[in-house]
């Protein structure tokens, strides 16, 4: 009976080990100098800052660097599963992490050891089951799927990650096209300078004004003023829009259905806006950086000097020399001990 208990206990504690690492959202996070680790959403630490660099947790292991060229999958114990020699090891997604290797080749590996594809010429991370590799001259692209077959095949050079059944693919000239789930083109390999804002709009250069930014749909119809310096991430139909020629430190308000402006006299940081990192002035007479919803009602109960970056919701501030993780509860965690400073 000792055996059969034991062995309950050592079941149930793996299968609560996995269902914890599925869950929680994490970060990586810089302290001990300029070491590395990894918070999660509660801005607990999950893996103390020993590293090189570190990513995040996507199911049951998380990829850190542990040597110059040395990367390695941790478990949520920060025990090392396996260790490769590459340059970068990107989290595990889909079963597979993608890593690229010294020499710049592209591969899919896994906490096995196992190789999905081995040494394409460019590969992007898998998103909604399929992955773009490019093997050879920049001729082809195979989406593929976690098990290695190929989904459908495009003859352009670069296949990007899919967001809501979207992908950006690109051409040897460094143009940008966009695809559906099914390989078909939406809008020809035309675009300049393009990324993916959520909801089916992107953002891409003015082909007749360099550097100036519109927002456009999927099938390339524009949808906003053609004067876009930045825009955040698409929320419940709004982008918040930099404006040339507008007052400086003042986002914009873009509601892509109506197509109207508005603005609250606040500057937009971040690339998300359900939780913003906002600056300006507040009701309470301060001009500050702080976190808010997207209501505009502050989350935290502190202001701070700076904005650093957000990663699956949780943010990073600099306030009297300290990088700050603040969570969208509005817990904070110093990072006492941080060599230099978040950019």
């Amino acid at each position: 009976m000792i055996r059969i208990k034991s062995f309950i206990f050592a079941a149930s504690f793996l299968a609560a080990t996995s269902s914890i690492s599925a869950q929680i959202k994490t970060r990586s996070y810089m302290d001990n100098g300029d070491k590395w680790g990894i918070i999660d959403e509660n801005l607990k630490v999950v893996i103390p800052a020993e590293y090189l660099s570190a990513g995040e947790f996507t199911g049951k292991c998380a990829n850190v660097e542990v040597a110059q060229n040395k990367w390695a999958l941790v478990d949520i114990n920060n025990k090392e599963i396996i260790r490769f020699t590459c340059d970068k090891l990107k989290p595990m997604k889909c079963g597979w992490c993608l890593m690229i290797g010294t020499d710049g080749k592209y591969s899919f590996v896994n906490e096995k050891g196992e190789y999905l594809v081995k040494d394409a010429v460019y590969a992007s991370e898998f998103s909604q089951g399929l992955a773009g590799v490019t093997r050879g001259n920049y001729e082809r692209i195979d989406y593929i799927k976690p098990d290695g077959t190929v989904a459908f095949s495009i003859d352009e050079a670069k296949g990007h990650e899919f967001h809501n059944g979207l992908a950006l693919v690109e051409n040897i000239f460094e143009s940008y096209g966009i695809i559906d789930k099914t390989g078909k083109f939406l809008t020809p390999t035309e675009l300049r300078r393009t990324s993916y804002l959520g909801e089916g709009a992107f953002l891409t250069e003015d082909p007749e004004n360099p550097y100036h930014y519109m927002i456009i749909n999927k099938y390339g119809k524009i949808l906003s003023p053609r004067n876009i310096v930045s825009a955040t991430k698409v929320y419940n139909g709004i982008s918040y829009l930099t404006l040339y020629g507008h007052k400086n430190f003042n986002s914009y308000a873009f509601n892509l259905k109506t197509r109207e402006l508005s603005s609250k006299g606040l500057f937009i940081s971040n690339n998300s806006s359900k939780y913003m990192a906002t600056f300006g002035k507040f009701p309470d007479g301060k001009t500050k950086f702080t976190l808010c919803d997207s209501s505009f009602n502050p989350l935290c109960d502190r202001d701070f000097e700076y904005f650093g970056d957000e990663v699956n919701d949780i943010f990073v501030f600099l306030d009297h020399g300290k990088n700050i993780y603040v969570n969208t509860k509005g817990k904070t965690f110093v990072a006492e001990k941080a060599n230099y400073l978040m950019p």
